[in-house]
């Protein structure tokens, strides 16, 4: 069954390729084997929040873009390029990005509170 919601791994390959980076290159980046990064972008091993935060942050993108990357590119099944989607994928990326979303807005909410408090010592 084709899902059009976001498929993560092949987000992160086509990321990857965009940037001109090896699995290799990206696997010492995270500080992982070459095989453990191949197996999350062949969808062996489900990429965990943090993870992807990392990897990311390798490819000098935002989450939210690597989330997103499949719309942005307008690929929208096999004939371009796209894998096809399993039927167990929709619920695993709806509860990423929900957590995504949280850790997105917990880290604004500290940002806002420690400018508060730096604000607050050049006061004093």
């Amino acid at each position: 069954m084709k899902n059009k919601l976001c498929d993560v791994a092949w987000n992160l390959r086509k990321a990857r390729e965009a940037k001109n980076f090896t699995q290799e290159y990206l696997a010492v980046q995270l500080d992982i084997s070459a095989t453990a990064y191949r197996n999350i972008e062949n969808r062996h091993t489900q990429v965990s929040v943090r993870r992807l935060y990392e990897i990311a942050n390798v490819l000098d993108i935002s989450v939210v873009e690597l989330l997103e990357l499949s719309d942005q590119l307008k690929h929208s099944g096999p004939e371009a390029g796209t894998p096809e989607r399993s039927a167990g994928t929709e619920p695993f990326l709806l509860t990423e990005k929900k957590q995504l979303e949280e850790l997105t807005r917990q880290l604004a909410d500290l940002v806002r509170r420690l400018s508060k408090q730096k604000r607050g010592k050049k006061r004093q």
